[in-house]
């Protein structure tokens, strides 16, 4: 997980800013049924994505394995040591925009 420390914004922003700079990938804002909080979730398929998160002035965003299914079916650990190298490519285009923009 890596993180920037910047002047307050939203998450739409952070959205805005993602669509607009990375066009290859999927950008959606996601909500956190259990703890409530808001996301943007960058994914290039179902294995690979990012989910970016805003909480007090911080911008964190962490490589993940978008789809539930595809961690349920196939394996979390398996899965994550099998997509390393396609969720650190979208983290660091992520991080790039996100650092230059914020």
């Amino acid at each position: 997980m890596k993180h920037i420390v910047r002047t307050p914004t939203s998450i739409n922003a952070i959205a805005d800013a993602l669509r607009r700079e990375l066009p290859q990938y999927e950008v959606e804002i996601k909500q956190n049924p259990l703890l409530g909080f808001e996301y943007v979730e960058v994914r290039k398929s179902s294995y690979s994505g990012v989910w970016v998160r805003l909480k007090n002035d911080k911008i964190t965003w962490n490589g993940v394995v978008p789809s539930a299914a595809a961690r349920i079916f196939l394996g979390g650990l398996i899965l994550l040591i099998a997509t390393y190298k396609s969720r650190k490519q979208v983290s660091t285009a992520t991080g790039e925009v996100l650092l230059r923009n914020f």
